[in-house]
């Protein structure tokens, strides 16, 4: 309505006048505001004012001003042609933003937002490829819900709404200390097992080795202890497998590479204590 756009501006109009506002009337500032908040029902402010071919481009104004450039009536700046200088936004196309013909001058045009991808469109969320990393969610087919072609991502569907025809019908995992990570087609949750056989066993959650003890990896969601590669015949006997380089066993004895391997690997040799 009129009257409450009238009891907008006059709150405004108490907050004091700029200097390019005239006498009691309404700053380019306030109106610019006012345009900014999206209302639909106020006045021309630039007509009423006499802002129009004032010689300054208002790009505010309800009407087209004709002291804009296209480039300025679309709310873009003209800047110099220089790399870089329009880094934060879009150059716009010449024919179609002009700065008035000008040479050496662009349209920067602000950044518009990015597409979102399939996966984003269909209400879901890019998150790292991780075990667990979609809980209460459903992961999407990477073509169908892409991310973009980001490597190690993957699309978290937010789970419908659903419960399967009969509770009945769901398997019972057989497994301790199971996290749900998701819903098949029917419902029923996906739960995934750690590699343990009794409850007191439960491993730690992870999602990468960081997250895990001194001696742990992060495997399939858990912390897992890492098994030490066993010694080769070489370190069993007390040796050292050491470079195949003269004086590299210099205190010690060359152990036969038969007896004495150090696992296949060319270029070394096993170094016995004398």
């Amino acid at each position: 309505m009129r009257t409450t756009s009238w009891i907008v501006i006059a709150f405004v109009m108490t907050l004091g006048c700029s200097a390019e506002s005239p006498q009691g009337g309404l700053s380019k500032d306030e109106a610019r505001a006012l345009a900014a908040a999206g209302k639909a029902d106020l006045p021309d402010f630039c007509a009423e004012q006499g802002w129009y071919g004032d010689g300054v481009c208002d790009s505010f104004c309800a009407q087209p001003d004709p002291d804009c450039t296209p480039c300025e009536a679309a709310g873009g700046a003209c800047v110099a042609l220089y790399p870089g200088n329009c880094a934060d936004g879009t150059i716009g196309d010449a024919n179609v933003y002009s700065c008035g013909g000008g040479l050496g001058v662009m349209c920067c045009l602000p950044a518009l937002p990015p597409e979102p991808t399939p996966c984003e469109a269909a209400g879901g969320a890019c998150v790292a490829d991780a075990p667990g990393a979609c809980q209460g969610g459903t992961i999407g087919d990477a073509t169908e819900y892409s991310c973009g072609g980001g490597i190690g991502v993957m699309c978290c569907l937010p789970d419908p709404e659903c419960t399967p025809p009969d509770p009945g019908q769901c398997p019972i995992g057989m497994c301790y200390c199971g996290t749900q990570v998701g819903v098949d087609e029917n419902c029923c949750p996906i739960i995934a097992c750690p590699q343990v056989e009794a409850p007191a066993a439960c491993p730690a959650t992870c999602a990468a080795d960081a997250d895990c003890a001194t001696g742990e990896a992060c495997q399939s969601g858990f912390c897992y202890a890492i098994t030490p590669p066993a010694p080769t015949p070489c370190e069993a006997a007390g040796g050292a497998c050491v470079a195949l380089y003269p004086g590299n066993c210099a205190d010690g004895t060359i152990g036969d590479a038969t007896e004495y391997s150090c696992g296949g690997g060319l270029g070394v040799m096993c170094c016995l204590p004398r």
